[in-house]
């Protein structure tokens, strides 16, 4: 796991370059960096009581592109907990959504998350496929933030969850000219 000290830095130094500092190394363009994070979410899925459950989120987003072009986002969503029930493959759908802050504010949905396997009783399901992207049109530093996700399952429930506390920076990204 890549921390939030680390990734800051990393774009600061890169902005640096960016913007003509005197940092002599810059991260390749196209390089790409994954961090993971475990945020405790409150969550409602009617008919049942809502509660609070942990999951860990990774959200992989280059660490520079130019202004003018899209950022890729990649999210995974992993409960930290096991099933109490058989899941069939592809028996959940949903998606991540992601506040921007930093040069610009925003949001961006990372869509497509499911289980691409069945998961047995007892298993952890491992929900994969999560993407999105968001516009990079001013040079600065984008910041990602998870603000919730949304998961629904194969027996008709929807799970809406958002984090309980201020949930942590999960990707960075330099936007240069």
């Amino acid at each position: 796991m890549t921390s939030t000290k680390t990734r800051v830095g990393t774009a600061a130094a890169a902005l640096a370059v960016a913007v003509g500092g005197s940092i002599a190394v810059a991260p390749a363009a196209g390089a790409e960096e994954a961090t993971t994070a475990s945020v405790v979410y409150s969550c409602t899925e009617p008919p049942y009581p809502p509660g609070d459950s942990s999951w860990t989120l990774r959200v992989s987003a280059p660490v520079h592109v130019r202004s003018g072009e899209e950022i890729p986002l990649e999210a995974t969503l992993t409960p930290e907990n096991e099933t109490p029930v058989e899941m069939p493959a592809e028996g959940i759908s949903g998606s991540v959504d992601l506040a921007v802050s930093g040069s610009v504010e925003g949001s961006v949905t990372a869509e497509g998350l499911t289980n691409t396997d069945a998961v047995p009783v007892g298993e952890v399901p491992v929900l994969t496929g999560g993407h999105g992207s968001f516009p990079a049109t001013d040079q600065g530093i984008y910041l990602f933030t998870p603000t919730g996700f949304t998961l629904h399952t194969w027996m008709g429930t929807e799970l809406d969850c958002s984090p309980k506390d201020s949930a942590p920076i999960v990707a960075v990204t330099v936007v240069a000219g």
